[in-house]
């Protein structure tokens, strides 16, 4: 073998050092790791303006972040998003928030802080949507509640509601109180079920229980198809 190619072979395999074995390919690199900013981008999200010098106005995404921050961390601490206080002063509650969303943010996929945070960061670290709008984006169809539009599908879901209840003993959407069916007539189910579906559609992602109206939405209120 040539000396040309004996130095090749050795690049593709390692060299020694100082007793030990490092090995490295001149082909291979490094997978970029995901990050929690690109995750959130990813799930549909618009990543919320982070720079401290601007002055956030009282109808701004940050001003309703921050006072449901306030709200919702006072009875659920876990969903923090660091560990600092918040005063009176709004500029400077919010530029504390944007600078815990900062740090979090560049937090990679398997770090404790990438999966202690990811929860808090999609409600406080991103602009505002509602639950309609976020599963649009995800290309999840709504389904429409006027009028006699897509009545099989409703009776459908209907249908699994009403099994999905006798299951489970409770009601799967807190506050819809369905009948038991004996015949074939599930309209009554369907209208308490389309003015659920419509009450959590518009809920934010910085309100309290978020999550768990998106989950119901998903379950009892889209196209399948």
């Amino acid at each position: 073998m040539s000396l040309a190619l004996k130095g090749v072979g050795v690049i593709g395999v390692g060299v020694t050092v100082g007793g030990g074995f490092l090995a490295y390919s001149v082909t291979s690199k490094s997978e970029p790791k995901n990050t929690l900013a690109n995750e959130l981008t990813k799930s549909g999200f618009t990543l919320i303006n982070l720079d401290t010098t601007k002055t956030e106005t009282s109808t701004s995404g940050w001003k309703k972040i921050l006072d449901s921050y306030k709200t919702i961390t006072a009875k659920k601490p876990e969903l923090k998003i660091g560990d600092f206080s918040l005063g009176t002063q709004d500029h400077e509650d919010i530029n504390k928030l944007k600078n815990a969303c900062s740090s979090v943010l560049k937090s990679e996929e398997g770090t404790t802080t990438f999966t202690k945070y990811r929860s808090a960061a999609s409600k406080w670290c991103v602009e505002p949507i509602t639950v309609n709008d976020l599963l649009s984006k995800r290309g999840v169809n709504f389904l429409s509640t006027d009028g006699s539009e897509n009545t099989d599908t409703w009776t459908s879901i209907a249908k699994n509601y009403e099994s999905n209840k006798k299951a489970n003993s409770k009601e799967p959407m807190d506050g819809v109180n369905s009948s038991e069916v004996s015949g074939a007539d599930y309209s009554g189910n369907i209208s308490k079920i389309k003015s659920a579906c419509n009450d959590r559609k518009i809920k934010s992602s910085h309100e309290d229980e978020f999550e768990k109206y998106l989950e119901e939405v998903q379950n009892w209120c889209v196209s399948k198809s």
